[in-house]
């Protein structure tokens, strides 16, 4: 994304946020008049532009049927380039920040059946298309691991599915 696209981009303002593991924060974001929100798929992500100028990707995590709202989940990167740290330790509800996109490089691909792998904070694109196989009453089956359960940012998913995922 170049300076001129960041300067263009929508504005969201930030109506969610909550502790989703030790070290992932979960935000909910919303246009402040309430217009719909562009359409995204499983596998989709934003540009978030925070208000230092530094720009990074975030998977959406949310529910692709609610048009009004975008979900992301953050995880803390304490040795990174400042991103997520800025959003865990500046960004507070109510605040905004400027988006791009959404695009999609990790698409949802037709099958019958899916074998879910995914390790820490790469949960996040791998929930919608999780929903997308229950929506379409698809077989999968979740492999998700972590350092520890405590960094796991959607643990319960064990307890909603214990059938299907293996932590």
């Amino acid at each position: 994304m170049t300076a001129h696209q960041a300067a263009t981009s929508d504005l969201l303002t930030v109506v969610g946020r909550s502790d989703r593991s030790t070290s992932v924060t979960e935000f909910v974001l919303e246009r402040e008049d309430q217009r719909r929100l562009p359409d995204w798929a499983p596998g989709a992500h934003i540009d978030v532009i925070l208000p230092s100028g530094t720009i990074r990707q975030y998977s959406l995590c949310g529910d692709r049927w609610a048009p009004h709202q975008y979900r992301i989940a953050v995880q803390r990167e304490q040795n990174g380039a400042g991103g997520s740290r800025e959003l865990h330790d500046e960004i507070k509800l109510g605040d905004t920040v400027s988006f791009g996109g959404p695009r999609n490089n990790f698409r949802f691909a037709p099958a019958q059946n899916y074998r879910f792998i995914a390790g820490g904070i790469g949960i996040t694109a791998v929930l919608p298309m999780i929903e997308q196989a229950n929506r379409l009453n698809l077989d999968w089956k979740l492999l998700y691991l972590d350092r520890s359960a405590e960094r796991m940012a959607y643990r319960e998913l064990k307890e909603q599915y214990p059938d299907q995922v293996t932590r």
